[in-house]
């Protein structure tokens, strides 16, 4: 599913919606037939997983960013590096999936566009068991074919996963 609209027009504020990020003063948001604002908070972050438009990293390592509870094996974490392209980059580094990430500005050697393949890796890894994959422009600082390729990566590792994709332009879908 995609969402296209001009800036300020609504889209992040309805993906935030759909995740539980914000309220709505009247109407409902239903995922899998169940009212969001009666579905623990933690119950509906395994749900709907959202990629948001200015990821964060966080200071640590990349498997720490990654998979902050620890939960996937070293396979998982590789295979979601490779479907959003990152793989190549990060197996580059010394430390592998041990290199440092630094909270400012994605960290040494970390682009807006790598640290939002990160946030991609890690929908990725959340996204088989997920009802929904929600997508705010997640690579704007892609260029669109890259960002195509980007959006059949993370629909091929979820293929049973909901994709809600927002863009400003079309080609962008």
């Amino acid at each position: 599913v995609a969402i296209c609209g001009r800036s300020g027009s609504g889209k992040s504020t309805l993906l935030l919606t759909c995740a539980g990020a914000t309220t709505i003063s009247s109407g409902r948001v239903l995922v899998d037939g169940h009212d969001i604002r009666r579905v623990p908070l933690r119950a509906l972050r395994h749900r709907v997983v959202l990629v948001p438009q200015d990821p964060a990293m966080f200071s640590g390592t990349l498997r720490e960013n990654l998979d902050p509870l620890a939960v996937h094996t070293d396979e998982e974490i590789w295979h979601s590096l490779r479907a959003v392209g990152l793989f190549d980059f990060v197996s580059s580094q010394p430390a592998g999936l041990e290199c440092s990430v630094c909270s400012r500005s994605g960290g040494a050697g970390w682009s807006a566009g790598r640290a939002g393949r990160v946030a991609a890796a890690r929908a990725a890894l959340h996204a088989r068991l997920a009802a929904a994959l929600l997508l705010d422009e997640p690579a704007a600082a892609l260029d669109a074919g890259a960002e195509r390729a980007l959006l059949a990566a993370l629909a091929a590792v979820a293929p049973h996963t909901t994709i809600i994709t927002v863009a400003v332009l079309t080609d962008r879908i």
